[in-house]
């Protein structure tokens, strides 16, 4: 639940600036966008889409010296996509309440459905 965990994020002190979104999901402009807006966050789709594989390489590159910090290599290395900007958050934020109750209260589906496979 993208929402709770930036709010257990956000309350142990840390300030989330944007989500850089990789992976399966990222490839779907619909879904990036319904993450943007339920956690009125900007969400930054990197060019490369082998996200291991280019981190491994960024931290070989830190590790052999070619660049000094992690955040260079990054600034230097890593070129953003697309950008998506929370748009319908204040519609998302009236109802959100209804939707935490509701996930909560099927906890226990959850687990009952995933202990079938």
């Amino acid at each position: 639940m993208p929402t709770e965990k930036k709010s257990g994020l956000r309350d142990s002190g840390v300030k989330i600036n944007k989500i850089i979104s990789v992976g399966g999901g990222a490839k779907s402009s619909i879904w990036t966008q319904l993450k943007s807006d339920f956690t009125n966050q900007i969400i930054e789709i990197p060019e490369y889409e082998e996200a291991s594989c280019y981190g491994a390489a960024i931290i070989g590159a830190v590790s052999e010296g070619f660049f000094p910090t992690f955040k260079d290599a990054i600034d230097n290395c890593v070129t953003i996509a697309k950008k998506y900007n929370p748009v319908e958050c204040m519609e998302y934020s009236k109802t959100y309440d209804v939707f935490t109750a509701l996930y909560h209260s099927l906890e226990n589906v959850y687990h009952l459905n995933a202990n079938r496979l």
